[in-house]
């Protein structure tokens, strides 16, 4: 089952660009995230340092490290390529799938093979495909020894690198436990679950006790107060303004109405055997699952995947088997047939973006200019690829809104003015830089802010050695070529080269 299902995983799976997937098929937003983790795990295979993260050389530490780790040694081993960066989400992948067969039987690696949302996260280099496994695994334990007396340190393992791989999200798995500690005859005792606890705080904690020793400031600013209060408690910004559970719902139906009914067709023989384990393991999992991400202030269709194998689980342990199993293979060939439909599988990606070729066409020039991206469309594929320096302009006011992590303090976001005298203001950013634990300049003035078109172009002017990435029309072509040629890249878009070409060392390939 690993083989057939890593097999039916990576088939085409290096052919989409990064990106190239929707993480929502219902809002169609774009897996930018997965150029920003690779730019930080490719820096790890090229020698930045394991430990602490980075992302275009400010400390990146949104995120524990165990995706990066396993994504950068697999660079490391294989060369730099798109198969190399999403192998640990493919095996993760497959890994489910096999962990579900010996679970409930063929039926239900069918089921999880035929969602668009588990077949797309499982393909391309995010956290969801790991975080799966480690939670699958760690309740798979509990389903077999349900009072932990063997299991605890398998338990406690992959809860803790559940962890490692997305931070509180990866507290699933215990919280499930103790849903099924509450409810369960034949419960673990007190002391196994003690243990399992001290193994996941082993195996989780060394981590987070070097950031808080070495980068305590960052670490504070960004990991806690950012990421697990600032989006857990009071998301800044959301990707719809829908009711929270509607968002799910919808979106639920949307990526897998099979699943859902069947699954809903499971329910009362579950509650008819509601004393097996795997009947309440499996619903203590949905429990915990729609409690989190009911609770979690952000919304993300991702956020759906954990709740797919209890599912799937549900229907082939309760259901008739072989006429489900049936029905799930013949669903899976009818979504082959209609691959850009939210429940379809998209085996040859699920759409195109051409400013991605564009970059990679600049970058196979070879420049050595920086390429400042105005308001750019190109998902930060730009800073995976080996260019001599990126920035990304945006045709915005400064922003005023109080930040835990203040890029404008930092230096790392700065005006447009600032920007054109950031030779001036480099000491002072550098000082401030190293008080908050980065010894380095090479994240300022990553983010630019310019009011007005008429800004732009007077800074166009004023950088006369840089290339831009630039909507056309947006600022006059023959002001443009005054100081740039134009290239014409997409339908869109325009690249003004600078006729002061520096020249750069070879580099690896571009594209990843």
């Amino acid at each position: 089952m690993f083989a057939l299902s890593f097999a039916f995983l990576a088939a085409t799976a290096s052919k989409p660009r990064l990106t190239e997937a929707w993480v929502d098929p219902v809002s169609r937003l774009e897996a930018q995230d997965e150029a920003t983790y690779a730019n930080t795990a490719a820096g790890m295979a090229e020698g930045q340092g394991w430990l602490t993260p980075k992302f275009l050389g400010r400390l990146a530490l949104y995120k524990p490290p165990l995706l990066y780790w396993a994504e950068g040694a697999s660079l490391r081993a294989f060369g730099f390529s798109r198969f190399a960066l999403r192998l640990p989400s493919l095996l993760a992948g497959a890994a489910v799938c096999a962990i579900l067969y010996a679970w409930a039987g063929l039926a239900a690696p069918l089921l999880l093979l035929g969602s668009h949302q588990f077949f797309v996260l499982s393909r391309i280099g995010l956290t969801d495909s790991l975080l799966l496994l480690f939670t699958a695994a760690a309740l798979f334990a509990l389903a077999r020894d349900p009072r932990l007396e063997r299991a605890w340190p398998w338990f406690g393992v992959c809860s803790g690198l559940a962890i490692l791989t997305k931070s509180v999200a990866g507290l699933l798995a215990p919280l499930a436990l103790i849903l099924y500690w509450a409810i369960a005859r034949e419960r673990p005792a007190f002391r196994d679950l003690v243990r399992a606890g001290a193994v996941c705080i082993a195996v989780m904690l060394p981590w987070h006790l070097y950031q808080l020793a070495v980068n305590p400031n960052w670490f504070r600013a960004e990991y806690i107060l950012s990421e697990l209060i600032g989006y857990g408690a009071s998301a800044p910004s959301q990707t719809s303004d829908e009711n929270q559970a509607l968002f799910y719902i919808r979106r639920l139906w949307a990526v897998d109405p099979l699943l859902v009914i069947a699954a809903a067709l499971a329910m009362p023989a579950a509650w008819r055997k509601r004393e097996s384990a795997t009947a309440r393991v499996a619903a203590c999992w949905v429990v915990a699952q729609t409690v989190c991400v009911l609770a979690f202030s952000y919304r993300s269709a991702a956020y759906l995947l954990p709740l797919l194998p209890p599912l799937a689980i549900l229907a082939s342990e309760f259901l008739p088997r072989y006429r489900v199993g049936a029905v799930a293979m013949l669903a899976l060939a009818a979504k082959l047939l209609f691959p850009h439909d939210p429940a379809g599988i998209p085996f040859t990606g699920e759409f195109h973006n051409p400013a991605l070729p564009a970059m990679e066409a600049y970058c196979g020039r070879n420049r050595g200019n920086e390429l400042i991206l105005v308001n750019t469309d190109d998902q930060f594929y730009s800073g995976v690829l080996p260019l001599a320096r990126v920035r990304y302009l945006y045709l915005a006011p400064p922003d005023t809104a109080t930040q835990p992590l203040d890029f404008d303090t930092l230096g790392i976001r700065v005006t447009a003015d600032e920007f054109l005298r950031l030779d001036s203001l480099e000491p002072a950013y550098h000082a401030r830089l190293r008080e908050f634990d980065l010894d380095s300049t090479r994240p300022l003035a990553t983010a630019i802010l310019t009011p007005s078109a008429d800004a732009l172009a007077r800074l166009i002017a004023a950088r006369p050695g840089s290339d831009f990435y630039l909507p056309q029309g947006l600022i006059d072509e023959a002001r443009l070529r005054e100081s740039h040629e134009v290239w014409k890249v997409t339908t869109h878009r325009w690249i003004a080269l600078s006729r002061q070409e520096q020249p750069r060392t070879p580099h690896r390939g571009c594209g990843f």
